[in-house]
């Protein structure tokens, strides 16, 4: 009877371990599975979170491409060609430094050009300033002052038709200009800064005084 019993444990064991066998690589691999899902889960989190940072990413740039092509748009529009001025009438360089010698005897004059010059209205002067766009410009002493002012506007009026037309630059004392001369030939001063335009007077303020005037 006993050795009847130990031979059916026996049997019960082999079978018990044919199923205890699978059950641990099923364990086992479960394990393993577990560890992989944990390790994707893992890799799964990283690439949200590398997507969201492009996501980001593409809308701060979409956003800075929109604002330099706002920029483009601006430029392009301000380097659009100011239309070409009236001229009134032509007067030669003689002319030019005789006028610029009666309003301003003791300035020092150098005038560019012998042959010609057109002469505008004072209206087509405050055309062209309300389409230039130098006035808008930040002022910075040192680097974007009276001075870059002045040529800036001068390098303007030095483009296409405009170059034509009586106008130049002028330094004082304190102060740097820019003049032109109009149809009724008076010698007209422009405060780059603001676009004012002002006939020159020797009682202006010593601001525009000029020591150096020059006509392009």
């Amino acid at each position: 009877m006993k050795m009847s019993m130990v031979v059916r444990a026996l049997r019960l064991g082999q079978k018990l371990l044919k199923f205890l066998r699978p059950l641990a690589e099923c364990k086992l691999r479960n394990d393993e599975l577990s560890a992989e899902a944990t390790t994707q889960s893992e890799k799964n989190a990283s690439l949200r979170r590398q997507l969201s940072e492009c996501h980001i990413s593409l809308a701060t740039s979409e956003s800075s491409v929109d604002a330099l092509q706002g920029e483009v748009a601006t430029l392009q529009e301000a380097m659009k060609p100011i239309p070409a001025p009236k001229i009134s009438r032509w007067i030669d360089g003689e002319k030019v430094k005789t006028i610029c010698k009666a309003a301003a005897p003791n300035c020092r004059l150098y005038i560019s050009d012998t042959i010609h010059y057109g002469l505008i209205t004072d209206e087509e002067m405050e055309r062209f300033l309300r389409e230039d766009k130098t006035d808008l410009e930040k002022y910075v002493v040192h680097k974007n002052d009276c001075d870059d002012r002045a040529w800036d506007l001068l390098g303007d009026l030095s483009q296409g038709a405009w170059a034509e037309i009586a106008a130049g630059f002028a330094w004082s004392n304190l102060h740097a200009f820019n003049v032109y001369i109009n149809d009724q030939e008076q010698l007209m001063v422009i405060e780059p800064q603001t676009d004012k335009i002002m006939e020159y007077s020797p009682n202006m303020h010593k601001y525009y005084t000029p020591i150096f005037l020059m006509m392009i």
